[in-house]
This record gives C-alpha cells, structure tokens and sequence, in this order.
C-alpha cells in the first residue's frame, strides 16, 4: 500500500490515498482533500475552466483538477480536439482493417451483441426504455411528457437577463478563438466529423453536392427575414398557404404531411440551373432569387427557372 506524506505535517502517514482525507485530514488538520489540495497547488487558476473560467471538478489530490467544466468547452480547445481527431482516425483505420472496412457499429457482429445483451436483460431484442422514462415522469411530475424547459428558461433569465447574453458571449469566443462565429462551421470541426466517420470527407462528394451545401447554407441566411416580409401566399399562383401551426388547428389530429399547401422556400433560379450555368452559390441563395411556395409548387416546378415555370401556368 503506497502511503500519502503529508505537506502540513511534513511525515509520511500510514494512510493510503482513498483512507487520507478521512481518517487523517479531517481529524488532524479539520480539512478536505480539495481544501489541501488548494493549499499546495502550484497554479492559482487551477480549478478554472481553460475556455470560459468556470470553476471545474475537482478528482483527487493526486490528479487535482479538470481542466475543463464541460466535453464542450474541451472540444473548444485546440490540442484536445486534435489528439481526439488523431485518436478517431487510428480507431477508425484499426477498425476497417478489422472489419473489411466498416467501422465495428455498423458490423452485424456488433448489431448481433447489441439485440442479444437486450434479449437478456429486458426479455426483447429491440428493447428501448421510452416507457421506463415516461413511467418515471409520471410518477414524478404526474406527467409522462414532462420537460422541464420552464425551469430552465426562468434560470437563464434570472441568472443571465435572456438567452443572448449566453449567445453573446458564445459568439464573442469563437470569433476570437476560430475568426467565426460557431465552431461548427470550422475546418477543425469537419476534420474530426470526418475522422470519426460522421460526416462525409468533402473530397468524397460530387461538385453538385458541394454545390447545394453552399447554396444551402446562403439560403438559411435568409430565411427569418425572408418569412417576415411574406404576405402568405404563393409566389407562383397566388393561393393562400397554410402554415404548420393553421394545419394542426384546422385539422387536428392529421398528420401535416397531407398538407400541399405547407409553405416552402424556393429558388426562383433553380440550383441545379445554377450549377450548370457557373452562377454563383451566393446569388442563387440570395434573398433576391428566394420566394415562398406551396410544397405541391416547388415540386412541380422542380429544375425550372422562374420564368420556365410561369410559361407553363399560362398555358394552362
């Protein structure tokens, strides 16, 4: 048994590590192993988080402090997040080595185990404890769907005045750590989406698909402002739509799924006219080639410019 010397005593005690702070600690010195720890460590911002300074989880007096309050404020952090890229891709090719090139989950070997460890313990191979947690909530807050979003949204506002001061705050540390403003749109992300075998690798991806991701993600910048000067109706024909909140109070009970009058967001100037022609992602997502149809319209119109389209209403 390796015993533990005491810095307060300046002796070796004859007790071990798990037994120190019991029995010599709180009867010698009226202290706990945090309160010793502290006494002694070498850095005073130990016990503070490295990305946003909250204090972090103290382990023992031997390991001393996380250097983190959280898994997301350690994958903010550039050494971590690339020793975890390295560690994803080494598992990763270890793995397709092993299995003719598929990662362990999606072997049947791994499918097999998963359905044989819930026929024992549950008595089903496809068991999920749905019921288990709405049987919990029931009990406990007497109801099965219970959330406690109230509660949290009573703490944030009391604590922080709103949600935007957090996302302020969120904003302000990215731009400084990674020039944007959300980690996610980093490379460094990517890299370790890829390497885990979450994400697609780019290089894999034909030049139409990476063509509609950034089209894609130019068109989400306009959205909000987009749905707030729209006057409810089809750009194309006119009719009035129906949203999703009018569908559940006109036909409650039906799934909206029926709804061809659910409003969509169109490029007037099609993507795939787009790619073909060398129009840039940027115009075709801009807000200026952006309208509202129904879903049933934006099907029909399909590949169709504006102007394609509106020639084939007339006719009719």
């Amino acid at each position: 048994m390796k015993r533990v010397f005491c810095k307060i005593c300046n002796v070796e005690t004859k007790y071990s590590r798990r037994t120190f702070a019991k029995y010599h600690l709180l009867r010698e010195h009226n202290l706990g192993s945090k309160g010793y720890y502290d006494l002694f460590k070498d850095d005073k911002k130990e016990g503070e988080c490295r990305i946003c300074n909250k204090p972090t989880f103290f382990r023992n007096i031997e390991e001393g402090y996380n250097r983190f309050c959280s898994n997301a404020c350690s994958l903010l952090d550039v050494d971590v997040s690339n020793k975890k890229i390295e560690s994803a891709q080494k598992k990763r090719e270890r793995e397709k080595e092993k299995y003719n090139g598929k990662i362990f989950l999606q072997t049947r070997e791994c499918i097999d185990k998963i359905k044989a460890a819930k026929e024992k313990k549950y008595g089903n191979k496809n068991y999920c404890n749905v019921d288990k947690v709405k049987k919990t909530k029931k009990e406990k807050y007497g109801n099965p769907n219970y959330c406690n979003v109230d509660k949290i949204k009573k703490t944030v506002f009391d604590r922080y005045g709103g949600y935007e001061y957090t996302y302020r705050k969120t904003v302000e540390a990215c731009k400084k750590k990674y020039g944007t403003d959300n980690y996610f749109k980093t490379e460094l992300f990517r890299d370790l989406m890829e390497a885990t075998g979450q994400w697609v690798p780019l290089k894999d991806l034909s030049k139409y698909e990476v063509y509609k991701r950034k089209v894609r993600a130019e068109t989400k910048k306009w959205a909000k402002q987009l749905y707030n000067n729209w006057d409810g109706n089809d750009y194309y024909n006119g009719q009035k739509l129906v949203t999703y909140a009018e569908w559940k109070v006109l036909y409650p009970g039906i799934n909206v799924s029926n709804n061809k009058l659910q409003p969509s967001i169109d490029h007037k100037i099609s993507v795939s006219h787009g790619f073909v022609n060398g129009i840039s992602h940027k115009k075709i997502g801009n807000i200026e080639n952006l309208c509202i149809c129904s879903r049933d319209t934006n099907v029909r119109k399909n590949y169709k410019t504006d102007k394609q389209y509106n020639k084939i209403i007339k006719r009719r």
